[in-house]
């Protein structure tokens, strides 16, 4: 089902979420953020990772576990946000802890709403 026009969407990705690291987006106007999700491109190893995302320097939510039990390529996480708001320019921060194993591209995609 395709997003209303009043929603954004913006993508970046992680070469891998098996490693420490962090993906920046800047909201595109004043509003709140809505969503995020991931999707791996293979299964990761070993161990979870654990997604935790930041507006401007705050965490907000609860953490997002990627499950590495049942892992596999296609296999998306979501996270439904309630009223977190955002200014323009506002700099969001997704952070991988990078504790699985296994090199696995993830795309993530954040949905902004005015």
């Amino acid at each position: 089902m395709p997003l209303p026009l009043s929603r954004t969407c913006m993508s970046d990705t992680f070469a891998d979420i098996s490693a420490a690291s962090t993906i920046y987006f800047s909201a595109p106007y004043s509003g709140y953020l809505e969503s995020i999700q991931l999707t791996l491109f293979n299964a990761i190893t070993l161990a979870d990772s654990v997604v935790t995302v930041k507006v401007d320097n705050v965490t907000v939510g609860t953490a997002l576990t990627i499950a590495f039990t049942g892992s596999a390529k296609g296999t998306t996480f979501r996270r439904e946000f309630q009223n977190i708001p955002v200014k323009l320019g506002s700099i969001v921060e997704v952070i991988t802890d990078g504790a699985s194993s296994t090199t696995a591209i993830t795309p993530c995609t954040i949905t902004f709403r005015p």
